[in-house]
């Protein structure tokens, strides 16, 4: 229910990132299950999609924006069709792409097409709707506690949009060339390999990672997964080679560990 998202806070020697299970990282310093859908997400909705979409679109009408932001939120998984969106909100349908539009550069819904072995089919058929926020979806279709999503009659297609939207964002980020290191303050998290399964190490208090893809320029090609509630401090590329340069026997440290790391897991860099 709630969306997995960072949030990073200024402090003066380095950025605390906030984490919670399973990847999960909260906007603020406190569990998933002390923040409620009510308190997240309609100042969310409010500031974000009904404010800030208008520096991507002149919307004169926000209160019929808001209902189409809610149909498209009870058509996730479907496929989209602007003209039955648009005659049930009393719209032409250039209106409903043009808001589609919107929703889509400000990142909120996405459009997944279809694959078929015919490449003209693949151009011409209709793509499905997705949200990148499950979270955000159940919202917009009424969902405020966890019990009432077993018996709403959209569960399989919110479902369905957690695992395309989760693996769409896995696919965006896969490969992202390394630019931060983080040490580990509080909390355990598991080195997943390339294959997105198989936990190559586990990493506690003091642990550190991100320095491979630092100190050889290279790509990510491994994924951290937090076990519990997690601090981590996060050293940025600019700070780290200085501290490598004017700390010779740090920099020694690091490399040894790199070296060792890339071997135990096969040459996977974190």
């Amino acid at each position: 229910m709630i969306p997995a998202r960072w949030v990073v806070l200024s402090c003066p020697a380095a950025r605390i990132i906030f984490s919670w299970k399973v990847g999960l990282l909260n906007l603020f310093p406190f569990t998933a299950e002390e923040l409620a859908p009510t308190d997240l997400f309609p100042p969310y909705v409010h500031t974000y999609i009904e404010r800030d979409v208008r520096t991507l679109k002149n919307i004169g009408d926000l209160d019929r924006f808001h209902r189409f932001l809610q149909l498209c939120a009870g058509r996730v998984g479907q496929l989209f069709n602007a003209s039955s969106l648009a005659n049930d909100l009393g719209i032409d349908h250039k209106t409903a792409r043009s808001w589609l539009s919107v929703l889509q550069a400000g990142y909120v819904v996405f459009l997944l097409g279809p694959h078929h072995r015919n490449f003209n089919k693949r151009v011409t058929r209709q793509s499905k709707l997705y949200f990148y926020d499950t979270g955000l979806a159940a919202f917009l279709t009424g969902i405020r506690k966890r019990h009432e999503l077993e018996t709403f009659h959209l569960r399989g297609a919110l479902f369905e949009n957690f695992i395309i939207s989760e693996y769409i964002k896995g696919m965006h980020h896969r490969g992202d060339a390394g630019s931060e290191m983080y040490f580990i303050s509080r909390g355990t998290v598991d080195v997943i390999g390339s294959d997105d399964r198989t936990a190559v190490a586990t990493l506690g208090e003091g642990a550190f990672f991100g320095e491979i893809a630092l100190l050889d320029n290279l790509e990510r090609t491994a994924t951290i997964r937090a076990r519990e509630y997690c601090d981590l401090y996060a050293l940025d590329r600019g700070t780290f080679d200085r501290v490598l340069s004017r700390h010779p026997e740090f920099a020694r440290t690091v490399r040894a560990y790199a070296d060792e790391r890339s071997g135990a897991s096969g040459g996977g860099r974190i």
